[in-house]
């Protein structure tokens, strides 16, 4: 009896649109940068660290995970790990390896002695007898028993290269810089033995300490990832709506492809939204016409709406800045007044999300916005407390402060600067 052939499952939106993971049916290989060729011929050829450098959710995640299938790699997260013991626990966690072994020690012990024995042969029990000596040993086996801590670096390390494991660390920003540089004079000597290292970081913020440290003879290859080109961003929703058999104007892609910061994480975001907002879930199947996907008039509507839909708990801190009782009321043009915390919130607002952002720019939307524009040396004050209150809380920094420059480091958090319809508070602003 034959088998009943199963007819394959229907593709859902979330299948085809995977903001946030692998997205299988609309990755973009990128192929006239040669990304993944330069990735896969430094692991083939070269004994050096390979850092896959680029703008967080520009898709460096997702190329090393094409490029490094899951069973070829221990993928550790910067952001689980806060000491050296953390990178070697996990490390042997991931290869199913203890941090600790029983090993047995036998002891042979033999003891010797030397007896006598009578030997003499007495006729009718009477006479004396002969007598002679007998060596003996009588061996005897022992076994202590010892418990040892071996050495969790180098277990791990002779672990990855004997199963031919690439190490893979992501967001290696994350890493506070001291242990940064100890990670990398920890992995060093055995990346030159051919230990394969992928570090997946955001450029800027490489702290020097580690970058010193791996450029030390020459041993890193940084392959950065290209600013996305309209084209490929285009293609993602393109590709993504033809599978779903929805229909959707080259209008409406160009639309969101300016809206998306150039990140391909958002762009799948937006048109998953978009299949939400039509009510589409999986592949059209029925007869002609096909759904067609939309946006409202006037479009900004569905922008705004987006920019709701993302969690504004980093904003809010920032713009609230740290605890103080010493607040400065600064009057707006149109009215009402702020502090300087929430200046800056609004000048990023005006600026429409760009990065990065100097004193220059800063200045010029201020003076838009305040009756009196604050001191250079007050602004920075604010910036450097904004930077301290980003990198404290769980999760990505959405900003950084350095060298003079304001980084808007994440696409998300710069969209909703640029869309959120009201940057004060309700009663933030006092008349």
């Amino acid at each position: 009896m034959e088998e009943a052939l199963q007819e394959p499952p229907v593709l859902r939106v979330k299948d085809v649109f995977v903001p946030g993971g692998f997205p299988k049916h609309t990755y973009q290989p990128r192929a006239q940068f040669k990304i993944e060729a330069k990735l896969t011929d430094a692991l083939d050829r070269l004994p050096k660290f390979i850092a896959v450098a680029g703008p967080t959710k520009s898709g460096k995640t997702v190329l090393v995970r094409k490029v490094v299938p899951s069973s070829d790699c221990v993928w550790l997260e910067g952001g689980h790990l806060k000491s050296i013991a953390d990178v070697w626990a996990q490390i042997l966690a991931e290869l199913g390896l203890p941090s600790q072994t029983v090993k047995s020690q036998g002891l042979a012990h033999e003891d010797s002695y030397v007896g006598e024995m009578d030997v003499g042969f007495r006729p009718m029990g009477v006479g004396g007898g002969v007598k002679g000596q007998k060596a003996a040993k009588d061996a005897t086996n022992s076994s202590n028993a010892a418990t040892f801590n071996v050495s969790a670096a180098r277990t791990a390390v002779d672990a990855l290269v004997a199963r031919q494991k690439v190490l893979v660390i992501d967001d290696f920003h994350y890493l506070e810089p001291e242990l940064q540089t100890e990670v990398i004079r920890a992995l060093k000597p055995a990346v030159f033995e051919g230990l394969q290292v992928v570090l997946i970081l955001i450029p800027h913020r490489m702290h020097q300490a580690a970058s010193a440290e791996m450029d030390v003879d020459g041993r890193t290859v940084t392959i950065p990832i290209p600013e996305w080109q309209n084209s490929e961003l285009f293609s993602i929703g393109e590709t993504g709506f033809r599978l779903l058999n929805v229909h959707c104007l080259p209008t409406v892609l160009d639309a969101l492809v300016k809206e998306c910061f150039a990140s391909p994480h958002m762009m799948q975001d937006f048109c998953s939204a978009l299949c939400r907002d039509a009510g589409i879930r999986a592949k059209y199947l029925g007869e002609p016409p096909s759904p067609a996907v939309k946006l409202p008039v006037p479009p900004d509507s569905f922008f705004k709406e987006f920019a709701e839909s993302i969690s504004p708990e980093t904003f809010k801190a920032l713009r609230k800045g740290p605890e103080r009782t010493n607040r400065k009321d600064r009057g707006l043009q149109g009215g009402g007044t702020c502090d300087t915390y929430q200046a800056v919130m609004l000048a990023l607002h005006e600026l429409g999300g760009v990065t990065p952002v100097d004193w220059t720019k800063l200045r010029k939307a201020l003076q838009q916005l305040l009756i009196e524009v604050p001191q250079q040396h007050e602004v920075t004050r604010a910036l450097e407390k904004m930077d301290e209150i980003a990198k404290d809380r769980e999760g990505e920094p959405v900003i950084d402060f350095a060298n003079g420059e304001l980084h808007l480091v994440d696409p998300f958090f710069r969209y909703y600067v640029k869309w959120n319809g009201s940057i004060l508070e309700d009663g933030d602003a006092a008349s």
